[in-house]
Parts: C-alpha cells; structure tokens; sequence
C-alpha cells in the first residue's frame, strides 16, 4: 500500500525542473486564446525578416559565445593561478597583510613545548642541550635514550641489547647502516634524516654525497621530520657547495631557509626558535627577537638565555622579560 501511495503521489506531482501550472479561468482563457491568435498570424510575417536577419545576427552570436568561452578560460586561469597570486600579493594586499599576521600569530603560540624527539624513550625525561652530547641514538628503532639510562643499564649488564626494542646494538659502521636501511624502508621520517646526515658527513663509511643528503632531508621533512626541517632551513641560509665534486649542491635562498626554520620551530625545536631569534635579532626586530628567545629559553637553551640577558643590558629587553626568562 505504502509503494502505491508513492507512486500516485510522484505521478501527480509535477517533475522536477519544471513550474507546477494551474488551470486557467475564463478571462485568462480568452487572453491567451488572443495572444496565440497574434502571435500565429505575426509567424507568417517574422519568417522572412527571421531568415534574412539571421545571417545579420550570427556574427553576434559567434562574439557572444567567444566571448563566454574567453571568460571560462580566464576564470580557470586565474583559479590555477591562485597560489601565485598569493605569493606575489600583487591585486589585494589587505589580504596578504591577514594571512601573514595569523601565521605570525600561530608561530608564536605555536612550539612551547619541546619536539618528541627531544625526550629519553626510557624515562620520558627532556635531553639536557646540546642534545647530541647527552642522549644516544639507536639506530635499529630510531629511539633516543639519555646518557644516565644507557649508563644505569650498563650498570645493570644489559647494556649489550637496545632498552627499547630489545634489539642487539650494532657491532660495526656496516650493520648500523643495515639498520637505518631497514628503517628507511619502512618510511621512517628520522632514520631518513639521520641517513641524509650521515651522506652530508661520510660517516659509517660513506662517501660525502651532499645532493643526495639535500634529496632525503626534502623526503624526510615530508614526512614530518622537525630535524630535517633544521638541517634544510641551515642549508639553505648559507649555501652548500660541494668542493670535492666542484659542484653548487644549494644555492642561498633565505625566504625558504626561514620557512623550513619556522616549520621546525613551530613543532618545539629548540635550536630553529634561537635562530629565529637571531634572524629577527639581524633585521632589527627587537620585540619579535626577545619573543622567539623567551619561547627557547623557556625549554631551557641557554644560548637563548644569554642573548636575552645581553639584549636587557642593551636596553633592548625589559627587566621583567629577562627575569621570566631566568624562571623558566
């Protein structure tokens, strides 16, 4: 019953697309009935002034549609052109001027708190800096140990095997390659960046490959890396050169330094906030400089520290930013 009563429902209701129409009355009738009436008998007539000013108005219609087809492309283009638009902020600056200040404002709420990697995988305390010299790097899970969890483990006689995954440390350069292949196999973002690392210095036997290190970071910092992002962004600055293969490996390209730099920072690097700090420090930006400093040296950078200290010396850093700062 419920199918017949929707099928004589959609039968009577009108088809989508089209106006419903009512019945006319007999005023409405006879008016149509005499604007049909005109309009047969004008057929006649039109017909030849249609034919002989159809050619006159082809013309017309041939510029119209030109002219609509002109308009589409230059829609599509400019829709394909919206990320160049964007860059150079040529047509609007009023929004450019927006979008900088909110990412001025995200960079600066964002990466108060210290990357992952910057914690122990055993006792979840932070790396004291610099990071390299407290903390060691496992390379069969790509898990960072500090030095007092290796040496409590060592202590116990179970300092031959990884606290982590249990996995027997490397013996040699070759096998802790074997390893990090393993890993980059897997897609893992760090091992591809300490892989790129290790081809920018030639260790475990290696030889120096600095386009091939610039080729892993850039892979690594897709996937999401915060220490590719750092060694890209100091690329970058300053330039590589290869000078055994006399080879310009990077050329110098600050814009994109900085962006690779802001990138790291705004996921708790430490080091790339300092160096924000400095750059605004160069350019003359005193109050973005102290705030890049004050967020580092919150996570406990030193050198951040520092240069906050000398900029309140300077008179460039009030007496209450450099006491915050020496709280922590």
């Amino acid at each position: 019953v419920w199918v017949v009563q929707r099928t004589v429902t959609a039968l009577k209701s009108p088809r989508r697309g089209m106006e419903p129409t009512r019945p006319a009355t007999g005023g409405e009738h006879s008016a149509t009935t005499a604007r049909d009436d005109t309009r047969l008998g004008n057929e006649s007539s039109d017909d030849s002034s249609h034919n002989s000013g159809e050619s006159a108005n082809a013309p017309d219609v041939e510029r119209a549609a030109e002219s609509a087809d002109t308009l589409g492309y230059s829609n599509r283009l400019q829709t394909r052109r919206i990320d160049e638009e964007e860059l150079n902020s040529a047509k609007s600056p009023a929004e450019p001027v927006e979008s900088k200040m909110s990412y001025l404002k995200r960079l600066l709420t964002h990466g108060h708190e210290r990357a992952e990697g910057d914690f122990c995988a055993v006792c979840f305390l932070p790396f004291e800096f610099p990071v390299e010299r407290h903390s060691k790097l496992k390379v069969c899970c790509m898990k960072a140990e500090c030095n007092g969890c290796c040496l409590a483990a060592s202590k116990r006689g179970i300092g031959g095997r990884c606290h982590f995954c249990r996995t027997p440390h490397p013996r040699d350069d070759e096998s802790k390659l074997t390893m990090t292949r393993k890993r980059v196999d897997k897609a893992d973002a760090e091992a591809l960046s300490y892989l790129g690392e290790a081809h920018h210095l030639g260790s475990f036997g290696l030889k120096k490959n600095l386009a091939l290190s610039m080729s892993m970071w850039a892979d690594a910092a897709k996937l999401g890396s915060v220490f590719a992002h750092y060694h890209l962004g100091i690329a970058y600055y300053y330039g590589i050169d290869d000078v055994e293969e006399d080879e310009h490996v990077a050329e110098e390209d600050k814009p994109r330094a900085i962006q690779h730099i802001q990138q790291a920072a705004m996921k708790g690097h430490a080091e790339s906030r300092h160096w924000l700090g400095q750059i605004e420090f160069d350019e003359g930006n005193d109050d973005l400089a102290v705030q890049h400093y004050m967020i580092s040296a919150k996570m406990g950078h030193e050198e951040s520290l520092t240069a906050i200290r000398d900029m309140f010396m300077e008179g460039c850093a009030t007496k209450a930013q450099y006491a915050e700062a020496l709280r922590g």
